[in-house]
């Protein structure tokens, strides 16, 4: 299976395409300064990283990490 993992900040979005079944990374990369320099959102960084993938790798999933920030509990 592959799988397309997304990781986006607030000005940037790491991605990565992982072979689960051999655990190998077939694609790597960021995107940078969402916003401010050519990116003008996450959804065209998102849409960009589609479009760089199209034809090269056959995707069977997506996943995003997601991070809520608050206070903790002590």
């Amino acid at each position: 299976m592959k799988v397309l993992v997304l990781n986006a900040g607030s000005s940037s979005v790491k991605y990565q395409v992982i072979d689960t079944e051999s655990e190998e990374s077939l694609v790597k990369g960021m995107l940078e300064n969402i916003g401010s320099d050519g990116v003008s959102s996450h959804d065209d960084a998102v849409h960009s990283i589609l479009d760089s993938l199209d034809g090269a790798v056959q995707l069977d999933a997506v996943g995003h990490r997601v991070v809520h920030g608050g206070w903790g509990t002590a």
